[in-house]
């Protein structure tokens, strides 16, 4: 490739990129003198980020040209086509076809690079209102039917989310969470914490996780462990991921609600799940859990034998989908054993059925004036996910809470039917909302609970 290319490529550069003709200026290359017949070009292709030069200083354009030299030259050009005219742009794409494998060569290594050095991180900010029906004396506590008599409560949640590329292997994943709950009270501030940190690698011909991360067995309707699950999860699946095996082992440490920060249990889990089609999907999994280290009677209530099947369809003829799970528990202590409840719930889309509804968010906040519902119905006795069935917290909790902290019960002894919609006004930012009808299987144990809650949900 030799000297003439160039030179034609700058007459006609530098008719596309210069309307008039540029003024002596300093020098850019040393050896591009002002009266050289390319200078005023040369000086304003650089200018522009077309022609680089060398680190000395030197343009060196009496030389050989290499053709990745040649790519970068047209890859540059490439990015100013929008002041180009149709016979200029024509031109240059014959320039960038002739070079294009070496463009995409150079493309490659610079994604690359720069995958490996970026450090990335995205926002999230919740500001939620809760209602609930519930007066004074009325009960609805989880745990002990403890008074809830906070009727009206806004919180406010902050989460940051970072991750970088290690190599082309692993990658570095973590996140800072902070809420406030009645924050108008100023009763309960949980202090910002790294929550979440782990690294990912693919390797022994499937993913690894090792770390603290999020785990949700299933379709986390049962076990759900939001916050601290200390452990090493294993993902293999097929070419077209239509069948997948995952498995994990750890310890999960301090939920949320725990007020002792003092809870540690061990566990493990197996599972399968199985997509016949794009619009359907089955899952089986079995999760063991041993007793809650802390000083309470009947620890052994929180150990989980938890067999479990979900699946997930799209009605055909229509958008609309069903999704379900079902649990039992098999541990040995008669308080939970052989304790089965289930959910089911009518989907917007397919698409939102990987979780339950009332876990997962259920519109892409990119799109805005998208919208997502979910209409479930939950059926859980005491004793299916553990004492309290407090593996399922995360999942159906309202987060409502009285002024001593109280958590409301949504989640043990209950039938509930709940709704939950979401919409996207503008692009990032979510509203959210949703009403939550709780009664007791046995009346004798528990008081009806209703909820209604709104977010305004910011993801930056």
């Amino acid at each position: 490739m030799k000297k003439r290319y160039l030179s034609i490529l700058v007459l006609v550069l530098v008719m596309i990129f210069s309307s008039t003709v540029i003024a002596a200026q300093p020098t850019i290359f040393e050896d591009v003198p002002p009266n050289h017949w390319a200078y005023d070009a040369i000086n304003q292709l650089a200018k522009d980020g077309i022609l680089d030069g060398y680190g000395d200083r030197y343009f060196r354009g009496d030389r050989t040209l290499t053709r990745y030299e040649m790519a970068v030259i047209a890859g540059n050009a490439l990015t100013k086509m929008n002041k180009a005219n149709a016979q200029q742009k024509a031109l240059i794409e014959k320039l960038a076809s002739e070079f294009n494998s070496e463009i995409a060569r150079l493309d490659a290594r610079v994604d690359k690079v720069e995958a490996k050095q970026k450090l990335n991180f995205s926002m999230n900010t919740r500001f939620q209102f809760t209602h609930t029906s519930l007066g004074h004396n009325e009960g609805g506590g989880l745990v002990g039917n403890a008074d809830i008599d906070q009727k009206s409560q806004f919180s406010e949640r902050v989460r940051i989310n970072f991750n970088q590329q290690v190599n082309e292997i692993w990658q570095w994943d973590a996140r800072i969470h902070q809420d406030n709950f009645n924050f108008h009270q100023g009763n309960y501030d949980d202090n910002a914490q790294i929550d979440l940190f782990y690294v990912t690698g693919n390797v022994l011909g499937g993913k690894v996780e090792l770390g603290r991360n999020i785990l949700y067995p299933g379709k986390g309707g049962f076990i759900n462990r939001d916050f601290k699950a200390d452990g090493i999860n294993y993902s293999v699946y097929n070419a077209d991921k239509s069948l997948w095996f995952r498995a994990g082992t750890g310890r999960s440490t301090n939920p949320p609600f725990d007020v002792t920060k003092n809870r540690t249990s061990s566990y493990s889990y197996g599972e399968f799940i199985f997509k016949p089609s794009k619009t359907s999907d089955i899952g089986a999994y079995y999760y063991q859990q041993d007793g809650w280290n802390f000083p309470v009677n009947d620890t052994k209530a929180e150990e989980l034998k938890v067999y479990s099947i979900n699946a997930a369809f799209q009605i055909p003829n229509s958008k609309l989908a069903i999704s379900g799970e079902w649990a039992r528990n098999e541990a040995d202590n008669p308080a939970v054993k052989g304790k089965s409840g289930y959910w089911i719930a009518l989907n917007s889309d397919y698409g939102f059925t990987y979780w339950n509804p009332a876990l997962v968010t259920m519109v892409d906040p990119a799109k805005t004036g998208a919208q997502a519902w979910g209409l479930s119905y939950r059926h859980m006795p005491a004793g299916v996910a553990g004492r309290h069935n407090y593996n399922a917290y995360a999942t159906w909790s309202p987060w409502a809470t009285d002024t001593q902290g109280n958590l409301m019960n949504a989640i043990d002894n209950v039938n509930a039917v709940r709704f939950d919609y979401q919409w996207v006004p503008w692009k990032n930012v979510i509203v959210m909302a949703g009403y939550d009808r709780i009664k007791p299987i046995n009346a004798a144990a528990a008081k009806t609970n209703s909820v209604f809650y709104c977010a305004l949900d910011f993801i930056y």
